[in-house]
């Protein structure tokens, strides 16, 4: 993470929608039970199924338009040509493809 040029805040923007995660704990912690009562109560399941949908939702805009406030781009992979072979290594080649 100490690469030049690394924008740190886009790293962290990005790390913000884990919600099915949040999912899974809230979803066990509802259906538990502790001395006859759920360990989650329905307005605390809400308010983090609330809290998924929203950070899912406004991530990938908060990225947007923090790639268009620095200047950066996404960059698509080039395609790689073959490596290029010296010409002993073409000759070879050529003699394994004859055989």
């Amino acid at each position: 993470m100490l690469e030049k040029g690394l924008d740190r805040f886009v790293v962290g923007l990005g790390m913000i929608p884990r919600g099915e995660v949040g999912l899974i704990f809230i979803g066990i912690g509802a259906a538990m039970k502790l001395h006859g009562r759920p360990v989650v109560d329905p307005a605390t399941f809400g308010a983090v199924v609330i809290m998924v949908i929203v950070t899912t939702m406004v991530t990938p805009p908060l990225i947007t338009w923090r790639f268009g406030r620095t200047g950066a781009k996404l960059q698509v992979a080039e395609k790689k040509r073959p490596l290029e072979l010296d010409d002993s290594e073409e000759k070879e080649a050529a003699r394994a493809n004859h055989r």
